[in-house]
């Protein structure tokens, strides 16, 4: 029976950090050796969206208590 096993690491910088180095590299071989099986990466990028509109949001939140009479909203489509 074969089965997927997914580890997620959301601090990728600091992970990334520690495999630029030969001691992580070394680690993840040792790893490898005692699972007995050939470790596999995936390199997963967000939405920039998701961040573009979490910065909306947050702005909004600030500024939800302030009159808003300047504001303005428009669609415009393009062709």
């Amino acid at each position: 029976m074969s089965f997927l096993q997914v580890i997620g690491d959301k601090k990728a910088a600091k992970a990334s950090e520690i495999l630029l180095q030969r001691q992580g590299r070394h680690s993840l071989r040792k790893l490898e050796d005692y699972l007995g099986v050939q470790l596999r990466f995936t390199h997963v990028i967000r939405n920039p969206f998701d961040n573009i509109a979490t910065m909306a949001l947050r702005t909004a939140k600030l500024k939800k208590n302030k009159p808003q009479d300047d504001l303005k909203v428009g669609i415009s489509w393009v062709n």
